[in-house]
């Protein structure tokens, strides 16, 4: 999964010659890793979940993941766990 947000940071790249845009890849891992689980109905506690996520129909408690989405989320983590990620959810 990494490689696969790595290929969208570098086609979102802006042309040479062009202002560059600060990207933060554990952002991104971030984000998508939350979005699995605000699409399987997660209630978001952080300040950051519930700015970037939705929680008017959310279910509380744990949510029910299928193992493609237990596996993005698995990979997601390993991601960013090698990456030493500390994302400020607080924000």
């Amino acid at each position: 999964m990494f490689r696969h947000a790595l290929f969208f940071a570098l086609i979102a790249a802006p042309a040479l010659g062009e202002e560059l845009i600060e990207y933060d890849i554990c952002d991104e891992l971030w984000f998508m890793r939350n979005q699995v689980f605000a699409n399987a109905g997660h209630c978001f506690e952080s300040p950051l979940g519930q700015t970037m996520f939705d929680n008017a129909s959310c279910t509380p408690g744990p949510v029910d993941l299928s193992s493609l989405e237990a596996a993005m989320v698995e990979s997601f983590q390993a991601d960013e766990a090698r990456l030493n990620c500390a994302v400020d959810t607080s924000q």
